[in-house]
């Protein structure tokens, strides 16, 4: 009984010197602050602390681990023609379910303007009943039997043929750049003339814009070899929509 007082009593000798120390030290007035979890233990020998871990290393790699990787475009206009066609991986219509404000472009060179973008599947989509560009333009019309006039239509590649052949419904062609292009993913408005059947499965797809001799009406030579194309820039404006169920 008598050695734990003596314990005790040197305890307390040594809490009082450490007081009296701080007391007279010229930062006395100053506070100490330990981080949160810090563990302060009096003993026989002194006062120990003991802080906790430092867990930087896990915080960054938890934020490593959050880190969003660049989009893969690497299957955008994958077999382009250059020669023929303007198309940049970048520039694409993702994610293809959108309503979008006026976007400017430019036909230039002769060149058939082409935007990818991945379709997504019908399954993931299926809130989307159809959708649509709308297109418009401060170009003058353009006389369909003498002169290139605006064509706009879906393919599977860069410049491709249309999704369901020439003069179908993923393809239409205008005096002017002025109108609607209609599209879907549901079967059942398929069958609506005017609205172009994209797919139900996840793939990529281009929009392609370009002026061309329209065929049927032209007056001279026009074929897919020969579109009769102008070299002076064409400026169009598209916007995207999409409507639900």
């Amino acid at each position: 009984m008598h050695g734990i007082n003596n314990f005790w009593m040197r305890g307390l000798i040594l809490v009082a010197i450490v007081v009296i120390a701080c007391s007279l030290s010229p930062l006395a007035s100053a506070q100490v602050e330990y981080p949160v979890g810090t563990v302060i233990e009096v003993t026989e020998h002194g006062v120990t602390v003991t802080e906790p871990e430092d867990d930087t290393a896990t915080t960054e790699s938890t934020t490593a681990d959050e880190y969003t990787p660049e989009p893969d475009y690497s299957d955008y206009c994958y077999g382009a023609d250059y020669s023929l066609v303007d198309c940049d991986p970048s520039r694409n219509y993702d994610p293809w379910i959108a309503s979008t404000g006026e976007k400017h472009y430019w036909i230039r060179s002769g060149l058939t303007f082409a935007i990818p973008f991945t379709l997504p599947s019908r399954e993931s989509a299926s809130d989307t009943r159809y959708g649509f560009f709308q297109m418009t333009s401060p170009e003058v019309k353009r006389d369909v039997y003498t002169e290139d006039v605006f064509r706009v239509w879906f393919s599977e590649e860069p410049n491709g043929v249309p999704l369901d052949g020439s003069g179908g419904k993923c393809e239409k062609w205008m005096v002017r750049a002025k109108g609607y292009l209609y599209w879907t993913q549901d079967p059942d408005l398929a069958t609506d003339a005017g609205v172009c059947f994209l797919g139900n499965s996840e793939k990529v797809l281009y929009a392609n814009f370009e002026t061309a001799c329209y065929a049927p009406r032209y007056e001279g030579q026009c074929s897919d070899t020969n579109k009769q194309k102008s070299y002076s820039p064409y400026q169009f404006d598209v916007a995207r929509g999409v409507r639900g169920y």
